[in-house]
């Protein structure tokens, strides 16, 4: 059985990374160009977020589904075969795992 505070805890962490991302949904291309301290506050904020999703997905494959994974790619193989998410999500899920890995 996952343990609900595991859960909340990412949830509040990746609230907080996507308000701090907030700031910059406004930008354009050109403001990225020459910029290389806002560049990496982009992607630092961008693999907060995609750490905490995979930690819940693994928490919840490892503690609820009981399932073994060795990489984030098989959480999302697991979650998919598991019918709890679609196959549009599984390759949402592999592409920001190989996103994070980089």
């Amino acid at each position: 059985m996952y343990k609900i505070e595991v859960i909340k805890k990412h949830l509040i962490d990746l609230l907080s990374a996507l308000k701090n991302l907030k700031k910059y949904k406004n930008l354009e291309m050109s403001d990225l160009l020459d910029n290389l301290d806002l560049i990496w506050i982009l992607e630092r904020g961008i693999y907060l977020c995609i750490q905490n999703i995979l930690d819940i997905f693994a928490h919840i494959v490892s503690s609820d589904l009981n399932l073994k994974w060795e990489s984030y790619s098989d959480i999302a193989m697991e979650l998919k075969r598991s019918n709890i998410i679609s196959d549009e999500e599984k390759g949402l899920l592999i592409l920001m795992a190989g996103f994070r890995n980089r």
